[in-house]
């Protein structure tokens, strides 16, 4: 690679530390983070995305445990909560299924509810109207005969899960019927829109992920049959059971964070705790109406700064336990204290990495 000037030099070294710290710190992430760019002219860093959960363990957890607030399990005397701040919803499982409820402010929180109610093929068997709920390692499941469901939560949203232990008798694709209370449902693309009847307010029901005991992905799809119907269909014919049928409750529409503020210029770097808060970097100053730095935490509820913050963009973030990594250009200070285009937050102070890079 040849160079014109020094200046271009410099800004190509640069890069390459940024990338560095991307792919040096991608094995330390959770599975819902990720070091993404904001904007186009930035180069994307490595991503990590999370692990096939092997379905051939119908007690195997399916999603990281949260113990902050903006991600909750929680077990109940009859069933469980589930809370998705960052979604804006919540859910309550019962004996009956999952009844999920938007948490919008303009919007009166009635509940709605996605219930499996026939498994199959063309003619399929009508399951039973209720089951037995268990809880355990932040993981929600209603136990039916020939299905279980397993509900839990993530940065996406809610996740209600169908497990189909064995191959339904049959011909033809395999087959889930869906009634649908509380919401009106439209067809959205490959997945299905819930119109929700307390107020307008739309969710997505979608992202339809299948995979069977091998780890074998499976051509499935949603298709909606009524205002109040859909089945998702799954083309099983060389599927190893159980399978596993993963579709998410989100939301269709953007939602403010922090106020019609944001942050007021551009984001790098985002990256997600194991409680469930978020941390975003780049040139930005303030973050809702809070003075932050090039770095700021979202905690499902409002913005804060990471003490002083830093004194040169942030271009990439990672997490190691309650640790926030950052690096960029910032060539002076962190919080205070001399640092080199890398330092670490432990939750209360800034501190540099040797003699940084």
């Amino acid at each position: 690679m040849k160079f014109e000037n020094q200046d271009n030099f410099k800004v190509a070294a640069r890069l390459l530390v940024v990338l560095a710290l991307a792919v040096g710190f991608s094995d330390r992430l959770p599975a819902e983070g990720a070091i993404a760019p904001g904007v186009a002219d930035v180069d994307p860093p490595v991503a990590r995305t999370a692990a096939p959960i092997p379905v051939d363990k119908i007690g195997a957890v399916a999603q990281k445990q949260y113990a902050g607030d903006g991600l909750v399990v929680a077990a109940t005397h009859d069933g469980a909560e589930l809370r998705c701040i960052f979604q804006r919803i919540n859910a309550r499982a019962t004996a009956e299924g999952l009844w999920v409820t938007s948490t919008v402010d303009s919007i009166t929180g009635e509940s709605f509810r996605v219930m499996a109610r026939m498994l199959g093929r063309s003619n399929g068997e009508i399951l039973a109207s209720s089951g037995t709920v268990e809880v355990a390692d932040k993981l929600v499941r209603l136990i039916r005969p020939g299905l279980v469901e397993e509900y839990s939560v993530s940065m996406d949203g809610v996740q209600q899960d169908f497990i189909i232990a064995e191959r339904p008798a049959g011909e033809g694709q395999l087959r889930v019927e869906l009634a649908v209370e509380g919401a009106k449902v439209e067809q959205l693309g490959e997945g299905a829109l819930l119109a929700l009847t307390d107020g307008g307010r739309k969710i997505a029901f979608n992202r339809l992920n299948v995979v069977d005991a091998a780890g074998k992905k499976l051509a499935a799809r949603i298709e909606v049959t009524s205002g109040t119907r859909m089945a998702l269909l799954v083309a099983d014919d060389e599927a190893t059971y159980p399978v596993r049928i993963d579709p998410t409750f989100s939301d269709v529409n953007w939602i403010s964070m922090g106020g019609p503020l944001g942050a007021d210029d551009k984001v790098y770097a985002a990256v997600v705790d194991d409680s469930g808060n978020l941390y975003i970097g780049g040139i930005f100053r303030v973050a809702g109406v809070v003075l932050a730095d090039h770095v700021a935490k979202w905690d499902g509820h409002a913005w804060s700064a990471l003490g002083s913050g830093v004194n040169g963009p942030v271009l990439a973030l990672a997490v190691s336990g309650s640790n926030i990594y950052a690096g960029g250009q910032f060539i002076t200070t962190a919080g205070g204290n001399s640092v080199t285009n890398v330092a670490k937050w432990n939750g209360s102070a800034w501190s540099a990495l040797g003699s940084g890079v």
